[in-house]
């Protein structure tokens, strides 16, 4: 939590210098590669191998404990993460899912891979860029910048 001048200041710089080193950037192209498509049969795998090899470890340099917990449906399993700094602090809930849409492969303007994350002057593009895995990106980010 952020309770000074000073910190919201570091707190800046460290988002900033998260942009400029390319961190950012270099982290979501890494997840957008996971084809985690929730339509396709067959990607369960990908999903898990998401939770498992990039957010787990992302909770972790955060001092999250987290666990995955199986659906009952049998279906994709659910990431559980934890961080409890005081019970004099409020809870704060954030919600994520890992799952895309279909990736729609050849159909994407200018033969666009969906797994591979590409820049066209200021606009990023891949599958899960906005929904959700850039959403992950930027929780992470604003609280590691908080650090």
């Amino acid at each position: 939590m952020i309770t000074s001048v000073q910190g919201r200041a570091d707190a800046i710089a460290n988002v900033h210098r998260q942009f400029s080193s390319g961190e950012f950037l270099q982290t979501l192209g890494r997840r957008v590669a996971y084809q985690t498509e929730s339509q396709s049969t067959g990607r369960e795998s990908e999903l898990r191998a998401y939770l498992e090899k990039e957010m787990r470890p992302a909770f972790a340099e955060l001092d999250f404990e987290s666990r995955l917990v199986e659906s009952p449906s049998g279906k994709s399993p659910f990431l559980v993460a934890e961080h409890h700094e005081s019970d004099a602090l409020p809870t704060v809930l954030i919600y994520g899912h890992g799952d895309v849409v279909d990736g729609m492969v050849g159909e994407w303007r200018g033969g666009l891979d969906p797994w591979k994350l590409t820049t066209i002057d200021n606009r990023v593009y891949g599958r899960g860029t906005a929904d959700n895995k850039g959403q992950h990106k930027t929780n992470l980010a604003a609280l590691a910048a908080g650090r």
